[in-house]
């Protein structure tokens, strides 16, 4: 094999393995879940009249691609009684900072606008629904 169909292999093999680490195409959209930045936490979610189930979350945390799905199911269940929020852990450090975020997915639950509990990783639906049962 000569060294130019070599040199193409490789980086054919590099981006596609840089391609799969950030994303691969994944969709990390939510229909039920509000994305909420540093400027709009307050707002969205220590002045909320409901509890507030609050997932910081990454691009590219390849985790957060399987908590996303559930959180959001969850949140059409839950509508009215529970608003669930996202946060981008990359874009808005004050919110990591603030509540020591040191993994994701990191996962808050806040009630009359103080955080009351945290589950960090992944868990299957009816553990959150379980947990959140406990606050309602």
């Amino acid at each position: 094999m000569n060294n130019r169909i070599r040199y193409i292999l490789f980086f054919f093999v590099l981006f596609t393995a840089l391609w799969l680490l950030f994303g691969g195409g994944r969709s990390y959209e939510t229909v039920h879940m509000i994305p909420v930045t540093d400027a709009g936490f307050d707002e969205q979610v220590r002045n909320a009249e409901q509890p507030v189930l609050v997932m910081f979350s990454a691009v590219w945390c390849g985790s957060c691609y399987r908590v996303t799905p559930v959180l959001d199911d969850l949140a059409a269940e839950y509508e009215g009684r529970v608003k669930f929020v996202t946060v981008d852990y990359d874009r808005n450090p004050e919110l990591v900072g603030r509540y020591q975020v040191d993994a994701v997915p990191y996962v808050l639950l806040f009630q009359d606008g103080k955080a009351v509990d945290a589950r960090v990783g992944v868990h299957p639906a009816q553990s959150y629904r379980n947990w959140i049962e406990e606050y309602l």
